[in-house]
């Protein structure tokens, strides 16, 4: 099975991405006070933890022995459109929210939508192919950036 020779890329993500995550949700603890301050915080915050999530979730699942096309596939884009419908609520809230420029308000949104894209590709194509594992790879390694810059957001600018 194909999924196999993915086993490594899938092991180390797992573990990247929840290590990620547990050092940004400790790492926002400290800013916890500043972060609810601004109305598009939170659900930054919830939707940048989410999206590190969604790595573990589906490379947990391509671990799973035997997991078949349909199965790897259905989870992919059942978890990616749960982060895509928290980052548009983040976007919506964004749009909303004074601090900011209109600018970066776009460009957050087009960003976490080009994140995302890949992984939907990704969770549609694997339904017929294990090609899609290359749209899945490139969905990870572009959630990493953006839950990094986000988490710089969260951590350090914000301060600021």
């Amino acid at each position: 099975m194909i999924v196999d020779t993915w086993e490594s890329f899938f092991v180390a993500t797992v573990g990247a991405g929840a290590a990620l995550a547990g050092l940004i949700i400790v790492a926002m603890s400290v800013n916890v006070a500043t972060i609810i301050k601004i109305k598009s915080m939170p659900s930054r915050a919830g939707a940048t933890i989410a999206s590190l999530l969604l790595i573990v979730i589906v490379g947990a699942t391509g671990l799973i022995p035997g997991i078949s096309n349909m199965a790897f596939g259905g989870v992919t884009l059942a978890f990616t459109l749960i982060v895509v419908v928290l980052y548009w609520r983040t976007s919506v809230i964004g749009f909303q929210n004074p601090h900011g420029h209109l600018r970066e308000h776009v460009l957050r949104a087009v960003f976490s939508a080009l994140q995302l894209l890949p992984m939907l590709i990704g969770g549609v194509l694997a339904f017929g192919t294990w090609e899609a594992l290359y749209w899945v790879a490139a969905g990870f390694l572009l959630t990493f950036a953006g839950a990094t810059l986000n988490a710089w957001v969260l951590l350090v600018e914000i301060l600021r």
